[in-house]
């Protein structure tokens, strides 16, 4: 009887260990985030414990940053929100996405925004629209005691034009992120 309850009890304990290796390999959040910049052929890791190991890639330089605070994963949500609707646009709005995200924007990216609206208003006189999905963010760099950071958003768009089959594709968004009187805005935003 003793060896049964023996027996027992060590079944229980495999099992509970066996769920929560499960637990930890299949549902422990991913600390790093990877991403493509560059057809160089190094890699540098920065893994949560920020250890620096060097690795060899055929293709691609890969850089990953480890998210752990509050901080970064705001600027990381504020940045798929901002390229979402930055990039969701047609000229019959008058380009209101554009005056609706000022709010998000340093005077510099306002002053920016402003010619492409206008030079965009000036080009076009049938309807022409694009509407834009985030699918990710990525941390590029990420700098809390400066206030900067560089996210990559990847998204999902769709251009409309009068008269012509919808096209969908897929592109990036750089978006350069500063800290002014403790609030993130965008600084930049550049399509890859």
């Amino acid at each position: 009887m003793d060896k049964q309850k023996i027996f027992f009890v060590l079944a229980i304990l495999a099992v509970a260990a066996l769920m929560v290796m499960f637990f930890i390999l299949f549902y422990h959040p991913k600390t790093d985030i990877d991403v493509n910049l560059s057809n160089n052929d190094k890699s540098v890791v920065v893994a949560k414990n920020n250890t620096l190991n060097n690795a060899t890639t055929s293709t691609s330089t890969k850089n990953v940053i480890a998210v752990n605070t509050q901080a970064d994963l705001g600027v990381k949500q504020l940045a798929m929100s901002f390229a979402e609707r930055y990039g969701t646009l047609s000229n019959q709005s008058n380009f209101n996405n554009f005056t609706e995200l000022r709010n998000f924007m340093t005077l510099g990216m306002q002053a920016k925004t402003n010619m492409v609206i206008n030079k965009t208003i000036k080009a076009t006189t049938t309807y022409d629209g694009y509407t834009t999905r985030a699918l990710s963010s990525t941390l590029v760099k990420f700098d809390d005691k400066a206030g900067t950071a560089n996210v990559m958003v990847g998204t999902q768009r769709e251009h409309s034009r009068e008269g012509v089959a919808s096209e969908v594709y897929y592109q990036n968004i750089l978006l350069t992120v500063i800290r002014i009187n403790k609030e993130w805005k965008v600084d930049d935003a550049k399509w890859q």
